[in-house]
């Protein structure tokens, strides 16, 4: 898939991406098109909380037809066969990459701000954004690894202003999932797939075909004592399996402090341990 932003056009040289938005959609309010059936974003597509702000498909014409690419990837195709449990929020979250090395290879300013609006589109259409693929990671956790601040602020907002003990309780769990921990929430229609413990940084290919990057490489020096290695991909692998991190510990552990002030301020508990026993601070 090319690493360029798509923006399609008419074959006459009219319309862009306007055209191709109704052409997909039937029109900008979403309705059908010469008979055709509305494309979906992801099936079911529920209707969006009232708490949230309205996300009209005439305001983000771009990354409608953009998720539909991605949508349409081999990639994103092979990642759900692979794993029923990925969702498209989890893809948005790697900027259309599978895996977090690709995805920091290219998370450059104006990619990061063009899959934040994606993302926020996404989650004000409604789609859940507690679910956690089969490697222990919810979308969360990605953009914090991926050091989008804009996405972690569009991936908290189903959470803004709720005041029930049931949605504070919810808010918490998801705040401060840890990377270990089964689903508490599954897409719906779709069954638990199989789980094993894996860090949230999605290091098991990263680590498997060189040397671990820079950030890998702060996972093996902060918990390679505990893992019993301590160089090189396997060790980066080993550690990423058993480091029971929350998206406070890895923004905290990255630098990003904006981010983690938009954590903590939304309910982040910094006194939760890993599997080192520290907290996001120590």
């Amino acid at each position: 898939m090319s690493n360029n932003k798509v923006v399609p056009t008419s074959q006459n040289g009219g319309g862009g991406i306007k055209h191709m938005a109704i052409k997909l959609f039937g029109s900008v309010t979403d309705q059908a098109f010469g008979g055709r059936e509305q494309a979906s974003l992801v099936e079911p597509e529920p209707a969006p909380p009232s708490m949230l702000p309205q996300a009209h498909s005439s305001d983000y014409l771009e990354e409608i037809a953009e998720i539909q690419q991605l949508l349409a990837s081999q990639a994103f195709r092979t990642a759900q066969e692979e794993d029923p449990a990925f969702t498209i929020l989890h893809y948005v979250a790697l900027l259309g990459r599978t895996t977090l090395a690709e995805a920091i290879e290219r998370s450059t300013g104006d990619v990061m701000r063009r899959f934040a609006r994606m993302a926020r589109y996404l989650v004000r259409r409604g789609h859940e954004v507690y679910v956690i693929d089969k490697y222990g990671c919810i979308p969360l956790q990605i953009a914090v690894s991926c050091g989008s601040t804009e996405m972690v602020s569009a991936l908290l907002e189903p959470f803004d202003g709720v005041s029930s003990r049931q949605e504070l309780r919810r808010r918490a769990e998801y705040l401060n999932h840890q990377d270990t921990q089964p689903s508490m929430t599954m897409h719906p229609g779709r069954q638990p797939a199989a789980r094993r413990p894996v860090a949230a940084l999605h290091w098991r290919v990263a680590a498997a075909r060189q040397a671990p990057p820079a950030a890998a490489a702060r996972l093996v020096q902060r918990f390679g004592s505990a893992a019993g290695a301590t160089s090189g991909p396997a060790a980066a692998l080993l550690t990423a399996l058993q480091i029971r991190f929350t998206a406070l510990h890895g923004a905290v552990s990255r630098g990003q402090h904006g981010t983690a002030i938009l954590l903590l301020e939304a309910g982040g508990n910094p006194q939760i341990l890993d599997i080192t026993r520290s907290n996001a601070f120590q």
